[in-house]
């Protein structure tokens, strides 16, 4: 019988806050099929629906701040970063989106609370995928990182499927 290689799975280099920021991502990235039935369920049973709704862009707003300190720290790859074209876009968009949240908040053309959950909306992709890039530039991701996202997400569309097809309506 073979020994199983489970280092396979695990982030072999890298820092602990690099290990801990890809565990994020793949947090992020393995949970949001279920997303909404976890929600669901815990608002029922403890309330707190907003909340527990902003789990996800918790997490992204302390890996973001973990990943701009990495950058800030790391000049070899802040110039990495400078010159990477989809940075250079992503971060044109995000300045936008800071713009337009603070005009909307001077103009007094909307709340507070609802600039701060369109810029979470709108920004909270592009952060994931600049912390992506981040981590993915210091160390190698697991050889099966695409097991890990693909099968809840796998079971999140076969259940769909179930439902449109064979379950009930009610």
């Amino acid at each position: 019988m073979q020994k199983r290689n489970h280092k396979r799975w695990l982030i072999a280099d890298g820092s602990i806050v690099d290990k801990l920021l890809i565990s994020g991502v793949f947090l992020i990235l393995i949970l949001m099929p279920f997303h909404a039935l976890f929600t669901a369920w815990a608002a029922s049973k403890f309330g707190h629906f907003d909340l527990l709704r902003i789990w996800k862009e918790v997490l992204l707003g302390l890996m973001s701040i973990v990943a701009f300190g990495i950058v800030a720290k790391d000049s070899k790859l802040r110039n990495e970063l400078a010159k990477d074209r989809l940075v250079k876009l992503i971060s044109l968009f995000l300045l936008g989106v800071s713009l337009m949240t603070a005009f909307g908040l001077m103009s007094g053309s909307v709340s507070s609370s609802a600039a701060a959950y369109g810029f979470i909306i709108d920004s909270r992709f592009f952060l994931l995928l600049l912390i992506i890039l981040i981590v993915g530039k210091r160390v190698s991701v697991p050889e099966h990182w695409l097991r890990w996202v693909i099968l809840p997400a796998a079971i999140v569309v076969a259940f769909g499927l179930l439902q449109l097809t064979v379950l009930p309506d009610d």
